[in-house]
């Protein structure tokens, strides 16, 4: 898969999870578009949730936690999720 087939599949997998946060009451779900450090692909406002949307054919969970944890200590937030997307 080419770098920019995977960045459109993983952007829409963001939309679509942070879609569905909305649609859940979390009303300040949005994906983080500004990517100078990892604070994670979905901020959760002043929820304080980190949240890390995996779209991969391999899924390596202890790595996307490893990751969503890193992002969490940079973002400050109390909680980080993985949410990963099973082909």
């Amino acid at each position: 898969m080419t770098g920019a087939t995977s960045r459109n599949k993983g952007a829409r997998w963001e939309r679509a999870v942070a879609g569905r946060l909305t649609e859940a009451g979390y009303q300040h779900a949005r994906r983080e578009l500004e990517k100078r450090v990892d604070v994670g692909d979905i901020a959760c406002g002043p929820m304080g949730v980190t949240v890390e949307a995996k779209d991969r054919k391999q899924i390596d969970l202890a790595g996307f936690i490893d990751q969503v944890e890193q992002a969490s200590d940079i973002a400050g937030t109390a909680y980080a999720v993985a949410v990963v997307k099973r082909r």
